[in-house]
């Protein structure tokens, strides 16, 4: 399934196309200079041919590049690249494949693993009892001769957290608060010098959640009274059933979800509002609100109420400023040295 919120990048596929139509004469180039069919014809008819495979797995892993390159991109042009991090891994995972294949056809074939495997269970051949002998070095060598191939396809398709969530920044509303971003974490912010969020804003970054109370203060770069600040990103509900959101706020109001203006108090004013919306767990939601402060106390809050009558503040867990890979998220907040450490794990549904 394609994210609701996906580009398709033209530039991106132009460029798969050209790869992609110069790997059929780089593949027809190897076939027939290089011979590879001639390479595994020796190599799959004995024993005595498997160095001829190791070459062959060699060559043809060259002459497949630019079809791995060119199906990489056409996926990026499709679904959005990703960041700079995750892409050097689905590319270091192609070679890391490659060089796994090599490996896993020197320890299983090489070896003449594979003749272990099939004494023991009679694959291919006549069961001998004294195969079994070779039980712990036969699952030793098979081991090791999947890590290659495993972890490169781990790196093209999943990746690793550090590459996903590789990303700090320093919370723009909430002093010495870290939001590890995941495809983001909390809420993109964005502060304005003024009440009516006009003109280009003074300060962006990424807040955990919308919990704010600068008393008589403001935010730094901005000053104490007169300024406006927007919070937008997606919601990913936990749970399916009916919420309560609420805005604790000094001076006004607005929230959308998914479009809908839920609360509109825009107004100077000390007050609370509240808006029930019905929400699916595994869903994402559009949202923004945005808050103003003219004079006086500067306070935003955002609560809700959640299914099973938690009320709390709307956490960082259910935010995030860009579309997730998936809701299916986690972020754990711990406290070091008067920080508050926010991290998120995700996984694949």
């Amino acid at each position: 399934m394609l994210p609701k919120d996906s580009e398709f990048d033209s530039g991106l596929f132009t460029a798969a196309c050209i790869v992609m139509t110069l790997g059929f004469p780089w593949v027809a180039f190897a076939l027939a200079i290089w011979g590879i069919p001639w390479m595994w014809e020796e190599a799959l008819s004995s024993y005595a041919g498997w160095g001829w495979g190791e070459l062959a797995i060699l060559l043809t892993g060259f002459a497949l590049y630019p079809w791995c390159y060119s199906t990489l991109l056409f996926t990026w042009a499709i679904r959005g690249k990703p960041n700079e991090a995750r892409a050097a891994e689905q590319i270091g995972g192609i070679h890391l494949t490659h060089c796994g294949f090599l490996l896993f056809w020197l320890c299983f074939v090489g070896s003449t693993c594979y003749t272990w495997w099939g004494g023991m269970f009679g694959i291919g051949m006549e069961p001998e009892g004294w195969y079994w002998a070779l039980f712990i070095p036969a699952l030793m060598l098979t081991a090791l001769a999947l890590q290659g191939p495993f972890w490169g396809l781990f790196l093209i398709f999943h990746g690793t957290e550090g590459a996903r969530n590789h990303t700090t920044t320093e919370a723009v509303t909430q002093p010495l608060t870290v939001v590890q971003i995941n495809c983001g974490g909390g809420l993109f912010s964005e502060i304005w010098g003024n009440k009516d969020l006009s003109g280009e804003p003074k300060v962006s970054g990424v807040d955990p959640n919308i919990e704010i109370n600068w008393g008589g203060g403001g935010p730094p770069g901005v000053g104490v009274d007169q300024f406006s600040i927007r919070w937008s990103g997606f919601l990913l509900p936990r749970e399916t059933g009916s919420y309560t959101l609420e805005t604790s706020n000094d001076d006004g109001v607005r929230l959308w979800l998914d479009g809908q203006l839920l609360i509109d108090e825009w107004y100077d004013q000390v007050g609370k509002h509240q808006a029930t919306a019905e929400l699916e767990a595994g869903d994402v939601y559009d949202f923004r609100m945005e808050y103003y402060e003219n004079g006086g106390q500067a306070k935003a809050k955002l609560r809700w109420t959640k299914p099973d009558g938690t009320y709390e503040i709307v956490p960082c867990a259910v935010f995030s400023p860009t579309k997730p890979d998936t809701p299916s998220t986690i972020v754990l907040q711990a406290v070091k040295s008067g920080e508050i450490l926010t991290d998120r794990l995700n996984w694949w549904d």
